[in-house]
């Protein structure tokens, strides 16, 4: 019988790549735990309800201790409980629903504070154990579905257990752990003489996945219910009968693979911007960013206006060579360059792609825009590109023409961007961001282009 596991075993491996995927995560505000379903929860760190930025990143805080030194459950639930009542998140508070009938919410509570914990040490360190049997795959490529077996495992999880697939099967896309609210299933890397000496035989998903649409949870608030689509894979239970192992709503994908980019043309247009929001959030986006600026001030040092300063970088992403030669130049010797990255930093309306006459909802930035963004205005930082997501959501939108759209938003500061579509009208890329004033908005955009919204 396959060896089983649970989290105590899961949480004394080695945490290295756990802590990566998990401290990879920005930060995004939720009322709801569908709003960031999917590969928008493995991108962002949401907890529902919890709309105090300050107090989620104590949260976030306190995980990445647990992960990063293996504290338990009963020190993150101690550590955490003062807080959170301190804070006010605690308890079952009356809010007002949809039809204004009062209505008792759960925040903080002993049980809510387990499931945070369980759920993302879980899937951190199974992201992780992914990470590592990726990179293992020439030597083990053979990966094995291994469910606790107890009786707290739900019947369809235990179907699948021991079964063997190649680690470049479909169903390690949709089925691999964990699979739902509170699993504790895990896969386990063998090579091809560990299958033979254990008398095992390779399966295939091929003609046994199907999919369907779930309803996910209805936002009592607005009485909207949120469906998503769920696979299952047909297999055999432990009783002998066919049975399909259909994962949870929110958990058909793979929490180490979403780290990467996803297909966010797949998803709602709200979940596609919780991830996004996440990706600019975050410390990747932030290491990116931050790499490039320190490139762009060395190549440019002495250069006084913002002609002068682009012609200086435009050599910077024309080849490999280039780029590694600025970076040496910068005295980032020792690091790998991240030439011809790029990530997502928006996501359009309807109305949008309409107007770009585009198939895709997402909006990318490459390395060759954002190295010209630190050329030419080097005053846009991070935190700018933060506010994309919303800028763009909510920004007054016309219509430039050449496959353009410029798009102007009030926050503090008038910031005006441009976005354009590519010849296949499948790919978005912001061109431009840039801090303007009022007046300058006025003359430039608004009484030459026409307004879409």
């Amino acid at each position: 019988m396959p060896e089983q596991v649970d989290l105590k075993e899961a949480i004394s491996l080695d945490p290295e790549a756990a802590i990566r995927y998990f401290r990879q995560k920005g930060y995004t505000i939720s009322w709801n735990w569908q709003e960031t379903l999917q590969e928008a929860n493995a991108r962002a760190f949401t907890v529902a309800k919890m709309a105090n930025l300050e107090l989620l990143k104590t949260v976030n805080e306190k995980l990445d201790t647990v992960i990063s030194e293996g504290k338990t459950e009963r020190w993150f639930a101690k550590e955490l409980t003062p807080l959170l009542q301190q804070a006010g998140w605690w308890g079952r508070p009356l809010s007002v629903g949809p039809e204004g009938q009062a209505q008792r919410i759960q925040l903080g509570s002993p049980q809510r504070l387990q499931l945070i914990f369980r759920q993302n040490v879980q899937t951190a360190y199974n992201a992780g154990r992914w990470e590592q049997m990726l990179q293992n795959r020439k030597s083990q490529p053979l990966w094995q579905y291994v469910a606790v077996l107890d009786q707290r495992t739900r019947p369809s999880h235990a179907a699948l257990n021991g079964q063997v697939f190649r680690w470049d099967d479909p169903i390690w896309s949709t089925h691999y752990p964990p699979n739902g609210w509170n699993c504790r299933c895990r896969v386990r890397a063998m090579s091809e003489r560990a299958l033979k000496r254990r008398g095992l035989e390779v399966s295939s998903s091929e003609g046994r996945r199907q999919t369907r649409i779930d309803d996910a949870g209805r936002d009592y608030r607005t009485g909207e219910i949120t469906r998503v689509e769920v696979t299952g894979v047909r297999t055999v239970g432990p009783d002998g009968k066919p049975t399909t192992f259909w994962t949870d709503p929110g958990f058909s994908y793979n929490a180490g693979a979403a780290r990467y980019q996803p297909e966010l043309d797949r998803y709602p247009e709200d979940i596609a911007r919780s991830y996004v929001q996440g990706v600019v959030t975050g410390p990747e986006f932030e290491r990116w960013t931050r790499i490039w600026r320190r490139v762009v001030e060395a190549d440019t040092a002495g250069a006084t206006t913002t002609a002068a300063r682009r012609d200086a970088v435009r050599r910077i992403t024309r080849s490999p060579s280039e780029t590694r030669k600025a970076m040496d130049a910068a005295g980032l010797e020792d690091m790998p360059a991240p030439a011809g990255m790029e990530h997502p930093v928006a996501v359009l309306r309807k109305s949008d792609m309409e107007a770009l006459g585009t198939e895709s909802q997402s909006v990318v930035m490459s390395t060759t825009t954002l190295v010209e963004h630190l050329a030419a205005h080097p005053e846009i930082g991070v935190d700018d590109y933060a506010k994309l997501p919303r800028l763009v959501e909510q920004g007054e939108v016309y219509e430039a023409g050449g496959s353009r759209i410029l798009l102007l938003a009030l926050d503090g500061v008038t910031y005006r961007a441009a976005i354009k579509t590519d010849a296949d009208r499948r790919r978005n890329y912001l061109l431009s961001l840039f801090r303007t004033t009022e007046s300058q908005a006025d003359k430039q955009v608004r009484r030459r282009y026409a307004r879409i919204r």
